[in-house]
């Protein structure tokens, strides 16, 4: 690294918010296609982000870990940008409300088949709850 501040600047823009991030060293996502981890000096991309799990590591431990929604990840160099409908860190998750749509889905759920109306929305309503309550316990 040869002295020089060398890592990846990380924002996360949804319509409601822009969260800057601070310099990290990776950056893990859930692509369509599967993980993905980006490293500085990255060569340039786009992908399609799906439901699931960012995770920001920095080298001192202090990673930032957020549920997200779909949406898109493009990386420029030693520059970050995820464009999703929603993120949310530990802090901002009630788990106690996701614990109860994740029984509430689950029980949904159990009284629908697949082709059935509300089967999917019941399904989407079950990952959500159930990626939230991961990135509460992760931190």
């Amino acid at each position: 690294r040869d002295g020089e501040l060398m890592g990846l600047n990380v924002s996360v823009l949804t319509p409601r918010r822009q969260l800057d991030l601070e310099v990290c060293d990776q950056v893990v996502a859930p692509t369509v296609l599967g993980q993905i981890t980006v490293l500085p000096s990255h060569r340039a991309l786009m992908s399609e982000l799906e439901l699931g799990k960012v995770v920001v590591e920095r080298a001192n431990g202090n990673n930032t870990v957020l549920a997200v929604s779909g949406g898109f990840l493009e990386v420029d160099k030693d520059r970050v940008i995820i464009l999703v409908d929603t993120a949310e860190t530990a802090d901002e998750i009630d788990a106690v409300r996701a614990k109860e749509d994740l029984e509430e889905s689950t029980a949904a759920l159990k009284d629908l088949g697949v082709g059935d109306e509300g089967y999917e929305a019941e399904l989407a309503r079950f990952k959500r709850a159930e990626l939230r309550l991961e990135v509460v316990q992760v931190n």
